[in-house]
C-alpha cells in the first residue's frame, strides 16, 4: 500500500497520462469522424423560467443530447427541436465553416469541438464537458472516511459501519450480472436521468465484466439492494464503473443516500483488500452544481478529462454570462489550472442558504482561480455577500470579478 505522498505522485502521473491519452484520442476521432453535426437550438435557459436562449453546437452527433443542457423549452429541460446547419465529415465541415461562424455571431451560447472552433481567442473558454473523479486509496477505512470532505456524508458512512445492517460480497456470476443489468442498473439510470439517461448496451457492459470486471453486491436482510460493476485497471486503478439500486422509483433521497454510502463503504474495503492505489469514480459533467459533480467533490476526488471526451471551445454572449453561469457554474481550463466560471444575477439569485451550499462546490483540487460574472454594482448587498461566501471557501485562490453593464 502506498503512503499518502506516494499516492499524490501516482495521482499526478495518472493526470498527465490522461491528458496525453485524451489529446491523441481527440485528434484521432476528429480525423476519422464522418458524422459531425452543427445544430442551432432556440428555446429558454434550462431551469431558469422564461429567459430566451439560443445555442449552437458543432460536435459529433452522439454527443448532442448531452451538450444541449444549456437550453430547454418553456416547461421543462427537454431541449426544443434544433435547426440542422450541417451534417457530414470533418473534412466537409471546413467548407461550411465560414457560414457556421456567421451563424455563431448571432447566437447566445456556442459550443464547438476545439479542432473545429471558429474562434480560438480570449473570448472563448476551454471546456471539457465530462470529467473523471479520481480518489487515492488510503491505508485504513477510517482514514478514507476522514478524507471525505462532507461532514454529513462522513456521518452516513460511519452509520453504515455502526449499524451493521449491510453486508457486501464480490460476484463473478453471469446470471447475477444479468439481474444487475435488468433490475438495478437500467431502471435506476432511467429513473434518475430521464430524457438525458444513457443506457450502455448489455453486450458492452458484459464484455467489460468478462474481461477484468466483477460485481460488488450489497445486501440487507439477505436481499440485494445495490450493486456496482467494478473493473481492475492497470497501475492499481479500481474503476467504479456503473451502479444500480433496487426500488429506484420508490427510494426517497434519504434512502438513496444511505444505500449509496453502504455501496461506497464496500468499495473502500474492496479497494484496500485488492491493493488498489486509486479509485476512478467515473465521469461527471463539468458543471459545478450538477449532482454527480457535487457528490464526487464531496468524496474528495480530483478531476481529469474523461479520455473519450472532446475538448470544446465555449463562447457566451457577455451580457448573458451572469445569468448563464449562475445557472450553470462551469469548470474551465486545464487540469491543475482549472478556472471556476460562476455568476451572480440580482434578479435570479437564490436564497442565501442555497447560495452557501452552492459555493462549497467552487472549491476544487487544482483550482487556479474563480471568475465571478455579474451585473450587480460593487455596493450591491447580495453581490457583497456572495463574494464573501466565495472567499471563505476558496481561501488563497484568486477571485476575479467581471463586472458587466446592465
Amino acid at each position: 500500500m502506498l503512503f499518502p505522498f506516494s499516492n499524490r505522485i501516482n495521482q499526478t502521473a495518472q493526470q498527465l497520462k490522461s491528458r496525453v491519452r485524451h489529446g491523441l484520442i481527440d485528434a484521432r476521432q476528429f480525423l476519422l469522424e464522418r458524422e459531425l453535426l452543427a445544430l442551432r437550438f432556440d428555446g429558454t435557459l434550462a431551469g431558469e423560467g422564461q429567459h430566451p436562449l439560443s445555442l449552437l453546437i458543432a460536435e459529433r452527433s452522439g454527443l448532442m443530447r448531452d451538450l444541449s443542457f444549456f437550453v430547454g423549452d418553456s416547461r421543462n429541460r427537454v431541449p426544443p427541436m434544433p435547426l440542422e446547419l450541417f451534417k457530414g465529415s470533418a473534412v466537409e465541415y471546413r467548407w461550411v465553416q465560414p457560414r457556421i461562424a456567421s451563424e455563431a455571431q448571432h447566437t447566445d451560447v456556442v459550443l464547438e469541438q476545439r479542432l473545429l472552433a471558429t474562434d480560438q481567442g480570449a473570448d472563448s473558454y476551454s471546456f471539457w464537458p465530462f470529467l473523471d473523479g479520481h480518489l487515492p486509496v488510503l491505508n485504513t477505512l477510517e482514514q478514507q472516511i476522514r478524507a471525505v470532505r462532507s461532514k454529513a456524508h462522513r456521518r452516513r458512512l460511519r452509520a453504515v459501519l455502526k449499524k451493521k445492517r449491510s453486508r457486501f460480497r464480490v460476484s463473478n456470476d453471469e446470471s447475477e450480472f444479468n439481474q444487475f443489468y435488468d433490475s438495478l442498473y437500467t431502471r435506476f439510470v432511467r429513473q434518475r436521468f430521464g430524457y438525458r439517461a444513457h443506457i450502455d448496451p448489455l453486450e458492452f457492459l458484459y464484455a467489460a465484466f468478462r474481461k477484468n470486471g466483477y460485481l460488488l453486491v450489497v445486501e440487507e436482510d439477505g436481499r440485494t439492494v445495490s450493486a456496482a460493476l467494478c473493473l481492475d485497471r492497470p497501475m492499481g486503478v479500481l474503476a467504479y464503473y456503473r451502479n444500480g439500486f433496487a426500488d429506484a422509483d420508490a427510494l426517497t433521497p434519504l434512502e438513496l443516500s444511505r444505500r449509496t454510502a453502504a455501496l461506497e463503504v464496500a468499495l473502500f474495503q474492496t479497494a484496500q483488500e485488492r491493493g488498489s492505489q486509486l479509485i476512478d469514480f467515473g465521469y461527471t459533467p463539468g458543471i459545478l452544481n450538477h449532482g454527480l459533480f457535487v457528490h464526487k467533490r464531496r468524496m474528495g476526488c480530483s478531476f481529469v478529462p474523461t479520455p473519450s471526451c472532446p475538448s470544446l471551445k465555449l463562447r457566451i454572449r457577455p451580457a448573458l454570462r451572469p445569468l448563464v453561469f449562475s445557472r450553470f457554474p462551469l469548470l474551465t481550463g486545464k487540469p491543475g489550472a482549472y478556472v471556476a466560471q460562476v455568476g451572480y444575477h440580482p434578479d435570479h439569485a437564490p436564497a442565501e442558504r442555497q447560495l452557501a451550499q452552492e459555493v462549497k462546490n467552487f472549491s476544487v483540487q487544482g483550482l487556479k482561480s474563480v471568475v465571478l460574472h455579474t451585473h450587480a454594482l460593487a455596493t450591491h448587498e447580495g453581490r457583497q455577500r456572495f463574494e464573501a461566501l466565495i472567499r471563505q471557501r476558496i481561501g488563497d485562490v484568486p477571485l476575479r470579478v467581471e463586472a458587466l453593464p446592465l
